[in-house]
């Protein structure tokens, strides 16, 4: 279990770089390649083998981090916004623990997943034909940008609530 949670919960938040707000774990890292990369097929009107190839990549990458989060959860663990330090009354991020931060970072995660297939659906090019949907990947890669950025706040920073 601790291997699944090292890998799970790493991330670059102890980075001092303003630049971590933008790819704050390798997840949101490879989402905003992949954002860039889609500028280019828009750009250009046609989607290359690389970004399939991307985007395949994003699949596996999600899906490592799906499987592990999965396993954790079953094992009881919660997000780290979520629970307290033992002992403590402070995460170990040092803010006050909220419980529904949980629930929370399964929805950015169910985003994620709805991106993933609506980039799947746009790449096999039976929806719209491929000058459209390269022209649409842009929007659908930003979002899952976003939810992959919020996959990570909701799992650090304590909401509002």
């Amino acid at each position: 279990m601790d291997l699944l949670r090292t890998f799970h919960s790493y991330d670059f938040i102890q980075v001092t770089s303003p630049w971590v707000v933008l790819v704050p774990n390798p997840f949101a890292l490879a989402t905003l390649l992949v954002m860039f990369w889609s500028f280019g097929a828009a750009f250009k009107g046609q989607i290359s083998h690389g970004f399939r190839v991307a985007v395949r990549g994003m699949w596996v990458l999600f899906g490592l981090y799906g499987v592990s989060g999965v396993l954790l959860s079953l094992g009881g663990a919660k997000v780290a916004s979520a629970v307290a330090l033992a002992g403590k009354t402070v995460t170990k991020y040092g803010f006050a623990p909220q419980a529904k931060r949980d629930p929370e970072h399964w929805m950015y995660t169910g985003f994620v997943l709805l991106s993933l297939f609506a980039l799947e659906a746009l790449l096999s090019g039976k929806l719209v034909g491929e000058k459209k949907a390269a022209r649409l990947l842009p929007v659908v890669t930003l979002f899952m940008w976003g939810a992959a950025l919020m996959i990570v706040r909701v799992a650090v920073v304590p909401g509002n609530g």
